[in-house]
């Protein structure tokens, strides 16, 4: 359901214009993985592991300003 939200949203809002990090853990969270890459959606990336996620962030973000 989530991977299935993000897709949606994405698509409603014509793409992400900034990174967006999703951790995708769980029942389902394999089906939703391949369903997030089936989609081709840019500036999104799917993590399973919490630390991992937040080190993606940190990069994604560390030449923002703000």
């Amino acid at each position: 359901m989530i991977a299935e939200a993000i897709v949606a949203a994405a698509a409603e809002m014509g793409g992400f214009k900034c990174p967006v990090v999703v951790r995708l853990q769980g029942t389902n969270s394999e089906k939703g993985l391949k369903l997030i890459e089936q989609s081709g959606l840019k500036n999104l990336a799917v993590e399973a592991e919490f630390e991992k996620a937040a080190r993606m962030i940190v990069k994604e973000t560390s030449g923002a300003e703000g």
